[in-house]
């Protein structure tokens, strides 16, 4: 199954919807992460969506999409010498963690958007202008902020990241403020018509997202050993790459240390995890790199299956 996936073949896209579905049907006979009839858009508000069969398949197309373009972002910016589709794969396998997955929300949606600009921040280069560029990337990920308001934090980290890329030039982190601001402002507006109240859904709990402690800790310790051998495969590449490929990587690592600082503050207050969701992102970017070494490819395939079944069997755990 995996191998098909480390193919170059397209066509292995289209078994994508199956694993979504067989996680969504999964989750509706079980009733593992409860499925409400309200959609959470954090500062968009609370909506009522009482046709849970239609919210079923939204959630589905938000998460097979985020897959999607997390590949071709993976493919367009030739992390590895030939395309690879396992990056969907791997995404849809570890989101599969999460309440998001199952229940489209404010979170899922700003995975969306940070996937969107981290399409606009790669196209950054040392001696080209880059205004465009880095007023795109704080413009999505304010959007993404408005939909999950924590996520709001990141706006040191984006001047961090494109640092990582390009010299500093104030007139660009001007306007990666500028766009960054503006979502808020579009919110704002939003709210003050509506009349809704700002702080009812600023932090973005989510209530049918308790897990047993022992999927919750199963769960951290075989996201931490993948990232943990990811990254040190990773560093052996890394000696042999290019400068930009570099520079791709310690973004990366930049909003996996973001997910886990958030993560760690929702679980020392709530007790939920699930703000650790945005690890899934960098982590589907890191662990082909175990397949793609010969060294590493058993120690891959021992801890993905081991993930790739507790993914399974959590769903009968309470």
């Amino acid at each position: 199954m995996l191998r098909l996936f480390l193919s170059n073949q397209l066509l292995v896209l289209l078994f994508l919807p199956f694993f979504v579905v067989a996680y969504a049907l999964l989750n509706y006979f079980t009733n593992y992460f409860e499925v409400l009839p309200v959609i959470d858009l954090g500062l968009w508000g609370k909506h009522s969506f009482y046709e849970l069969n239609i919210l079923h398949v939204l959630t589905g197309l938000f998460v097979f999409i985020n897959a999607v373009l997390a590949n071709y972002l993976f493919n367009k910016n030739e992390f590895h010498d030939r395309n690879s589709y396992v990056i969907s794969f791997f995404y849809i396998v570890l989101i599969s963690f999460f309440h998001s997955a199952y229940q489209l929300d404010g979170i899922l949606i700003a995975h969306f958007f940070l996937i969107i600009a981290l399409f606009q921040m790669f196209r950054l280069e040392n001696n080209s202008d880059g205004r465009k560029w880095c007023f795109n990337t704080g413009l999505f990920l304010g959007f993404a902020g408005t939909f999950h308001p924590p996520f709001l934090v990141v706006l040191p980290f984006i001047w961090i990241m494109i640092s990582r890329i390009r010299p500093f030039v104030f007139r660009e982190f001007l306007l990666t403020t500028i766009g960054f601001i503006l979502p808020l402002i579009y919110v704002f507006v939003y709210i003050s018509k509506n009349k809704n109240l700002i702080w009812s859904d600023f932090v973005n709990i989510k209530l049918g997202s308790i897990q047993s402690n022992y999927v919750f800790w199963t769960t951290i310790t075989f996201f931490a050993m993948l990232a943990f051998v990811s990254l040190i495969t990773i560093s052996y590449k890394l000696n042999k790459s290019s400068l930009r490929f570099k520079k791709l990587i310690s973004i990366l690592r930049l909003v996996m240390i973001l997910s886990i600082l958030l993560g760690l503050v929702e679980y020392s207050i709530w007790g939920h995890f699930e703000w650790f969701s945005y690890f899934v992102l960098p982590l589907s970017f890191f662990m082909p790199f175990l397949f793609f070494s010969k060294s590493s490819s058993l120690v891959g395939n021992l801890l993905f299956y081991g993930l790739f079944c507790t993914s399974i069997a959590k769903i009968f755990i309470k």
